[in-house]
């Protein structure tokens, strides 16, 4: 079954012919997210938010897709992509990240500091 999960995440994203980031350190869970993200550091020196298995793959691809709508309407999220974890940095870990992570291509998304998640009980004091 992860297998297959692993291999439709690879599918999907394959039409990327670009290098892809790579995160070479994971530093902490973070703290918001029913999704187990950890925090993760990319050969770019910045820091990501990093969603695997237990996001689902199902998930990942809703992710994908709603970050890339949020970027066409112009939407002020963070810069996203998919990013390359090497399996052996995911073991030497431990059990969370096995368990959040798991897959080698994971999405990821940039950490603003000082950034909040956005709650739907918030929608009623944004003016118009």
């Amino acid at each position: 079954m992860l297998q297959t999960l692993t291999l439709a995440f690879k599918l999907i994203f394959s039409f990327k012919k670009r290098i892809m980031l790579e995160l070479i350190e994971i530093q902490d869970s973070a703290i918001q997210g029913m999704t187990r993200p950890l925090l993760c550091k990319g050969s770019d020196e910045k820091l990501y938010y990093a969603k695997g298995k237990g996001a689902t793959a199902s998930g990942l691809i809703k992710e994908w897709m709603a970050a890339n709508l949020a970027k066409e309407l112009k939407l002020p999220i963070p810069n996203f992509e998919i990013a390359y974890i090497e399996i052996s940095l995911i073991e030497n870990y431990g059990e969370e990240a096995m368990r959040s992570l798991c897959f080698e291509d994971v999405f990821v998304s940039e950490r603003i500091e000082f950034a909040t998640d956005f709650k739907y009980d918030m929608l009623e004091k944004v003016n118009q």
